[in-house]
């Protein structure tokens, strides 16, 4: 059942979503019938900051409260709004900032506002399987493309050599999933690290496609959505009722192996709940305090975004992420390089919430072999140096959450070092 999203905040807000002119974030692709979202209202008021004003003109408060009302109209998306409405909607949502009380007067509406969702949700959900297997079709048509009985579109790019694993060995592979727009959601080619995986724990259409590859080979796949994530999608990056496109690069079949600990990043993963929770549920007497550290938790409002942050950024390991349908929620754990004991797990739920006072979480801290390097990388990825390594030995950046990472020279302090050692604070943290 569609529910309303934690951020259309009606009972304050008489129409709590401010379909702002601004461009989709990386974290939420837009489909085919949702490109409207993407594009201003012809003739937003007046009063209302463009989608460059902030960046052009406007101060760095101005620019985050700006950001505010981008992060509530991505949270209405699925009413498919015309630009009249979304006109309605900014009216309903000053009205509401001008008078908190009146505000209160949009509670009846509640139930209707429900169906309306679920009304417009289904008719853009219709829009966007339609657009799918018309996608699919006429991939279907060209050359070296195979259908599956399943309905399945796969291409061979580049004939595989050695053998097709089965349906219950373990392969790694390099992938990139992306809508059929070509917005990418997901990619461990651009992160640089092979997945590997069972193929009874991913969606039905990667266990069929993959079985029908040999190793060495590159294939092009194409997976109606009923073989994918079906109707509820994996918002806000995959809509419901999305045909999917994955390039895959079948790198190795390690067959049938024995259980691990910690697994690799897995595409798409459905775990039955006991094997998602069975590393957690290992008895405490295997240590002699009887307790053992888990892992800190960070809520996180953009997915993708936190990765390219503690991933591509901070230099973490991606052990393992798992999506959960039924609570709207997944679960991404992190470790650095080589200390998988010590994890960091990322919360991220479906239904847009906003996170505030960062601060209040305290800080994550990691000890590094050379704090220069790692502050020069995380600068090239365009993170600010709230607190440079002046000293040579202690660093503080901010997560796009707002949460505190400190970053500790690992024994004796570096001698001091330009440009660091002249570098300015710069905001909290």
């Amino acid at each position: 059942m569609t529910r309303i999203p934690t951020l259309l905040l009606l009972c304050a807000l008489p129409a709590g979503a401010y379909a702002a002119p601004a461009a989709a974030p990386a974290s939420a692709p837009a489909a085919a019938p949702a490109a409207a979202h993407a594009t201003a209202p012809a003739a937003p008021h007046a009063s209302a900051p463009t989608a460059a004003t902030p960046a052009a003109a406007k101060s760095e408060e101005d620019k985050l409260i700006f950001a505010v009302g981008q992060l509530l109209s991505r949270s209405v998306a699925a009413f498919d709004f015309n630009d009249h409405e979304k006109q309605v909607v900014q009216a309903g949502l000053a009205s509401g900032l001008r008078d908190p009380k009146a505000a209160a007067s949009a509670d009846p509406f509640m139930p209707k506002i429900q169906a309306l969702l679920q009304e417009r949700s289904g008719k853009v959900m219709a829009k966007t399987k339609a657009a799918g297997k018309a996608y699919r079709d006429k991939l279907a048509s060209a050359k070296n493309a195979t259908t599956t009985a399943s309905g399945i579109v796969m291409t061979t790019v580049k004939a595989g050599t050695g053998a097709s694993p089965k349906a219950d060995d373990e392969v790694k592979v390099d992938y990139e999933g992306s809508l059929t727009d070509g917005t990418v959601f997901d990619s461990s080619i651009k992160r640089g690290q092979p997945a590997t995986f069972k193929l009874t724990e991913v969606v039905p259409c990667w266990t069929e496609a993959v079985q029908l590859m040999k190793v060495g080979g590159n294939s092009r796949v194409v997976c109606p959505s009923d073989l994918a994530y079906g109707d509820r999608g994996r918002p806000p990056t995959i809509p419901g009722g999305a045909t999917l496109v994955f390039e895959v690069h079948l790198l190795e079949n390690q067959g049938r192996r024995p259980h691990r600990q910690h697994r690799q990043h897995r595409p798409l993963r459905r775990l039955p709940q006991r094997q998602r929770l069975r590393p957690l549920l290992r008895p405490l007497r295997a240590h002699p305090e009887g307790m053992k550290y888990l892992h800190t938790m960070v809520r996180v409002s953009d997915l993708a975004a936190a990765r390219r942050f503690y991933c591509d950024a901070l230099g973490l390991k991606e052990l393992h992420h798992t999506d959960y349908e039924k609570g709207r929620f997944t679960l991404v754990f992190l470790c650095a390089p080589g200390d998988e004991t010590a994890q960091v797990e990322l919360t991220y739920n479906w239904d847009p919430e906003v996170y505030a006072g960062g601060r209040n979480f305290g800080h994550l801290a990691y000890e590094v072999d050379d704090i220069y390097a790692v502050c020069q990388r995380l600068q090239d990825h365009g993170v600010t140096i709230n607190r440079p390594p002046r000293d040579g030995h202690m660093a503080f950046v901010r997560s796009p959450d707002q949460i505190s990472i400190e970053i500790l020279q690992r024994g004796p302090s570096l001698p001091p070092r330009a440009p660091w050692d002249s570098m300015p604070n710069v905001g909290n943290w």
